[in-house]
């Protein structure tokens, strides 16, 4: 069994995402990152995504990618747990995770069409990517689904 390091990283970010879009992303996440999801969430399953956001909030995108891919292996049906994988990737800005990103936030998209976290982490990616168009339109669905 593979040991696991508990000690947290000293805080500093990384790359060239930009600290008020990630701190941004960190106040979405932690809002409403236990909602969503049909079956009973186990007090584990809540701690490991706490764990995550916390990992997010000292830019250890990498550590929180591991956390919430794990729990989005156990957990498919939690779609919000997906959307977390999401921010942690294009926080983490390595190779591929762009694509990897806008992937999975469209599965949750497919599964759920008005996912508003999807749909606004969806439109940040794009607009980041220069995508403005595509961009306006999740930010268009979000601001007329709830403005507010």
């Amino acid at each position: 069994m593979a040991q696991h390091n508990n000690q947290i990283p000293p805080s500093r970010p990384t790359k060239s995402m930009s600290y008020p879009l990630s701190l941004l992303l960190l106040m979405v996440l932690t809002l409403t990152s236990c909602q969503g999801t049909k079956s009973k969430l186990t007090s584990e399953d809540i701690i490991a995504n706490n764990r995550g956001v916390g990992l997010m909030g000292r830019f250890a995108y990498d550590d929180a990618r591991e956390v919430f891919a794990r729990l989005a292996q156990q957990r498919p049906e939690w779609l919000e747990v997906k959307v977390n994988l999401a921010i942690a990737l294009l926080n983490r800005q390595q190779e591929g995770d762009n694509d990897a990103a806008l992937r999975i936030l469209q599965e949750v998209l497919a599964k759920d069409d008005r996912n508003l976290r999807a749909h606004y982490c969806r439109g940040l990616l794009l607009f980041h990517l220069g995508r403005i168009d595509e961009a306006l339109t999740h930010f268009r669905f979000v601001l007329a689904t709830d403005p507010m």
